[in-house]
């Protein structure tokens, strides 16, 4: 425990691993779950997949299967956790492709709505910089662009987190749709930036 309070070093996440294991031992399975937790947080790439696992059964044994599912995902992928961003954007993405591929006389709305032009940003509808990235035009379009985000969205997001993979996304998607808008007059739509 004092060493878990003494000054940051480089083998502080030693020191968790070691209190996590002495909880264990002791039937304090909440608070190794927690210290594991601060070994994570600590330690080198190389040892995250093993405190990764080490977490998937406490949280097992908790009865908390969500987390012992997400852990044990990590523990198998190097440490990272599972692309959930990169997920939901696709799924989005996807779903308004389908949609408006399978319907595509009743979904026009679709592209009148959320699709950028110069019109619609001249009228102040400004949300359309940011849902055109979610709206492709044809089938080749949307499985290029869902391919991409499905081979390096899932690297980013591990490299940066997701939280900060997010705001990549969606900055990058914005700062393409204005340069659109700029640079280009008519319908512009996609994930392509």
């Amino acid at each position: 425990i004092s060493a878990t309070q003494a000054p940051e070093g480089p083998l502080t996440w030693r020191a968790w691993q070691q209190l996590a294991a002495s909880r264990v031992r002791g039937g304090d399975l909440g608070g190794a779950a927690r210290a594991y937790r601060e070994a994570d947080k600590r330690a080198p790439a190389s040892e995250r997949p093993e405190i990764a696992s080490r977490l998937g059964w406490l949280a097992k044994e908790m009865g908390d299967s969500g987390v012992a599912r997400r852990q044990f995902a990590r523990s198998r992928s190097g440490g990272a956790a599972e692309p959930l961003v990169t997920w939901v954007i696709l799924a989005i993405t996807l779903a308004i492709g389908i949609a408006a591929f399978l319907f595509q006389r009743r979904v026009e709305f679709l592209y009148e709505w959320l699709a950028l032009t110069q019109q619609g940003i001249a009228d102040g509808e400004y949300w359309r910089l940011f849902t055109a990235n979610f709206l492709h035009i044809g089938i080749a379009h949307i499985l290029f662009n869902s391919y991409a985000l499905y081979s390096l969205g899932a690297q980013a997001e591990a490299l940066y987190g997701p939280r900060r993979f997010i705001v990549m996304y969606l900055l990058t998607g914005i700062s393409g749709a204005v340069f659109s808008f700029a640079f280009t007059h008519g319908l512009s739509a996609g994930a392509s930036t």
